[in-house]
């Protein structure tokens, strides 16, 4: 698809009277919905992109997420058996 990725994730950018609404069979979803979870290549992705797309996915965590596994929180030590 010859548009950035921004172009179909940020409602609004595109106007109704685009001409990729001209062609297309289903309509096209905005925002969060508009891609798979199961993405296999981005086109049209300049090099600055390439970098925010990796530390999105691979480096941001949201607030109060743990990486790794939290402990136990009953030891064996505690437990009668």
């Amino acid at each position: 698809m010859p548009l950035s990725l921004e172009h179909i994730m940020i409602p609004g950018r595109l106007h109704y009277d685009f001409w990729l609404y001209y062609y297309l069979n289903y309509k096209l979803k905005k925002g969060l919905e508009c891609c798979s979870t199961y993405a296999i290549t981005i086109h049209y992705v300049m090099h600055y992109q390439m970098y925010l797309f990796d530390f999105l996915l691979y480096n941001m965590r949201p607030y109060g997420i743990i990486e790794g596994h939290e402990p136990l929180a009953v030891t064996l030590d505690n437990l009668k058996l």
